[in-house]
């Protein structure tokens, strides 16, 4: 099966309609979309989702590299990451609308805040780039973020109906990374599914209570919007999801799993509809030689339609992530590549360093029983 014919067409916007190509102003450096057409996804109609998760997590691993540009491929340090561990940005606002210092970051020097300064960047080939970001770097939350996703999307695809129209065999897989906003797509009513994996039930309990979710791309999120406001011209311009305009929707998946009433192990999938998106700087927006702004986004929820969809189940099978990861890596670029990059000294036995070749139930088997504990015996000084 290629990749080609489950991907977006190249002459499909990110609304996932036939459209001109944009045209870009070469003294500006800026690009002059042409007139949007209504969303459609009838590209979509025939279903080549994969139906076993194992195809459908290379599946997904194979578009996040043909979905990757040159202009992606930078890492950035933080100087503070010790520090702070990872407590981003030193200020939020307050009540009043002020901004206030985090107490994580007292006692830290004015100047070493100052973003230009904190932010260390390095820019690497596409096959560098991967390779950190899959092996050297690994990150196994996000190893298991992308591979929830693909099994939420094979279970959703084959087994669940459309949230908002209620369709049977109309969601349908939208490309992966390079489709911010369209993880799933219904075929039928047109809404959109923007999935976003947390670490557990109380991290998602702590996303509805503050409102205010980190997301994807604003500018994909624009070319979305033009579009809709095609098939509703008199909506109002700051809700996503005003008058007859296709559906956006926010679902969120806990990465560690819960056991239901029939003592099953499954991931909870919770749904609401995404209110209002707004542009949001991140660290790559401090890079100074990057050659254009591109800014994420911030989103909020309509939580009055916050409710549970489905439970997804605890996928038992044998799939060994870093071996997968390996398996696509060596597909795209090579064996020599991999081992120029240090795969040959990392290989398989790297990667089953330090836990890093445990298959994905057991992994997420350990944070369950991790978790467990935490809410058994608590620590002495939490209150």
């Amino acid at each position: 099966m290629e990749l080609a014919s489950l991907l977006s067409s190249s002459d499909r916007d990110s609304a996932g309609r036939m459209s001109n190509k944009n045209v870009r102003n070469k003294d500006e450096d800026v690009f002059v979309s042409p007139s949007p057409s209504p969303i459609c996804f009838d590209h979509l109609r025939p279903n080549k989702f994969p139906r076993d998760v194992q195809s459908a997590y290379e599946l997904a691993l194979r578009s996040d590299v043909e979905s990757l540009t040159d202009d992606k491929c930078v890492l950035y340090e933080d100087r503070l990451q010790d520090e702070i561990n990872g407590f981003g940005e030193p200020y939020f606002k307050w009540i009043d609308k002020s901004y206030k210092l985090k107490r994580e970051y007292t006692g830290i020097a004015s100047h070493r805040l100052n973003p230009l300064y904190r932010y260390t960047f390095e820019r690497h080939t596409k096959p560098s780039f991967l390779f950190k970001c899959w092996f050297t770097n690994e990150d196994v939350e996000s190893d298991m973020g992308t591979f929830l996703e693909a099994c939420w999307s094979c279970h959703a695809i084959q087994k669940e109906s459309c949230f908002h129209c209620n369709s049977r065999n109309s969601l349908r897989w939208s490309g992966g990374f390079g489709s911010s906003w369209q993880d799933l797509v219904c075929v039928e009513c047109r809404c959109m599914y923007e999935l976003k994996t947390k670490a557990s039930m109380e991290k998602i309990e702590s996303t509805y209570y503050h409102n205010n979710l980190n997301s994807g791309s604003f500018h994909a999120y624009c070319q979305i919007e033009r579009a809709r406001r095609v098939d509703d011209p008199n909506g109002h311009r700051h809700k996503v999801n005003s008058g007859g305009r296709p559906k956006m929707f926010l679902v969120l998946l806990p990465r560690t799993f819960t056991i239901n009433r029939k003592r099953q192990k499954v991931h909870p999938v919770f749904i609401a509809e995404i209110d209002t998106i707004i542009p949001k700087l991140s660290e790559t927006n401090f890079n100074p030689d990057k050659e254009k702004v591109s800014f994420k986004s911030r989103t909020t929820m309509n939580l009055r339609s916050k409710t549970k969809w489905f439970d997804l189940p605890f996928s038992g099978e044998d799939v060994d992530l870093p071996a997968t990861k390996k398996k696509i890596y060596i597909e795209c670029f090579g064996q020599e590549v991999f081992n120029a990059c240090g795969g040959a000294g990392g290989g398989d036995e790297g990667a089953s360093s330090g836990g890093r070749g445990r298959r994905y139930d057991e992994r997420l088997d350990n944070q369950y029983h991790q978790h467990q504990h935490q809410h058994q015996h608590p620590h002495p000084h939490q209150n």
